[in-house]
């Protein structure tokens, strides 16, 4: 199995008709969630996308941007994630250094054309856009490469790191395995395509048939109405950086909640301080 195969996995696990992700305003089962992702990755391969080209995702957390990964897979492509909030400049140049030779994006016009000026960047495509026929997974090698995910560039340039879909079934393998996940476990994603935390509710939830709630930037930004997403959605599995955890401690109200259903609660990318990270068991 490689990961463009991966959405027609979720639906035979939990059913075409089960729900497999949401965004907390519009949610799509997984005969959907296969069938826009066949149809954007059958716009990719009609583009002249084939497999090993670079194809970049610059799009807001939402189930689009979901969408867009499973396409640019489905079609035989790398996925290259672009941090939405990132300047022009920054984006450019991950562009150029990766090679990507199409878009995925619904930025304004004039800011793609600031985005791929200089760049191998050949089609943009607005992945929201329907229609086309639904394109088969294309075949690739496990030892391919899947995904290029970059290093922040802290302490000099951006350095892309280059996934093969052996690796990430490997890992999506294990998380599946160690946290018992299956087709009724729905899973928080907090963390942005560009970091590589997302890419356990983007792999593992297919090959589990969970589903997943991609929690909005906006709502990231207010601890207490992330605390009401959670509840309302009845979140089993959470996957963030301490920070994360830390604000829905000091300002979620979660004694106004109830996160009963919350099962496993995963974090890692920074130190978690004991003290703090008994404060969280305490309310949770």
């Amino acid at each position: 199995m490689r990961l463009g195969e991966l959405l027609d996995r979720g639906s035979r696990v939990a059913g075409a008709d089960a729900a497999a992700l949401t965004d907390g305003r519009s949610t799509l089962t997984w005969a959907e969630y296969r069938d826009r992702a066949g149809r954007l990755g059958g716009r990719l391969h009609d583009a002249g996308v084939r497999p090993g080209d670079r194809v970049a995702v610059h799009l807001p957390k939402s189930a689009d941007a979901f969408v867009a990964v499973h396409a640019i897979l489905r079609a035989g492509g790398v996925m290259v994630p672009l941090d939405w909030f990132a300047s022009v400049d920054y984006g450019r140049r991950l562009l150029a250094d990766s090679g990507a030779v199409a878009l995925l994006t619904r930025a304004r016009p004039d800011t793609v054309t600031d985005l791929v000026t200089g760049t191998a960047v050949e089609h943009v495509l607005d992945p929201a856009d329907g229609g086309g026929a639904i394109l088969p997974p294309v075949s690739v090698g496990g030892s391919d490469p899947a995904y290029v995910i970059y290093t922040s560039g802290s302490t000099g340039d951006p350095k892309g790191i280059v996934h093969t879909h052996d690796s990430a079934l490997a890992y999506a393998g294990h998380a599946v395995g160690s946290y018992g996940l299956d087709s009724s476990d729905r899973l928080a994603n907090i963390a942005p395509l560009q970091f590589d935390q997302s890419t356990f509710e983007l792999y593992a939830a297919p090959l589990a048939g969970s589903t997943v709630l991609v929690v909005p930037d906006a709502v990231m930004r207010f601890p207490a109405s992330l605390a009401d997403l959670v509840a309302a959605q009845g979140i089993t599995v959470w996957y963030s950086v301490p920070y994360a955890l830390r604000l829905l401690v000091e300002r979620g109200a979660l004694e106004r909640h109830d996160l009963s259903t919350l099962r496993w609660i995963l974090y890692g990318g920074e130190v978690y301080p004991p003290d703090e990270l008994a404060a969280l068991m305490r309310a949770i």
